[in-house]
């Protein structure tokens, strides 16, 4: 739990390893032992549609890592 609260933070620790999905934005990509978390950013619009006060974070997947180069193709 505490890793997904560090990604929704902008300015999160610099030992968490999270990238953007290169050629799929606005996706990214943190990774956590032998397992890989695919997310976005929910919008603005998003939020106000969920009656979210504020954004957060849209989880597409968790995912073993040997997976992710096939999940990635599909987003």
């Amino acid at each position: 739990m505490t890793l997904l609260r560090s990604l929704a933070d902008e300015a999160s620790p610099a030992n968490i390893d999270r990238r953007p999905l290169v050629g799929r934005e606005p996706w990214w990509r943190a990774r956590t032992g032998d397992h890989r978390i695919i997310y976005r950013r929910i919008t603005r619009d998003e939020a106000r549609l969920l009656g979210a006060p504020s954004g957060g974070l849209l989880i597409q997947r968790v995912i073993d890592r040997r997976d992710l180069e096939g999940v990635i193709r599909r987003l």
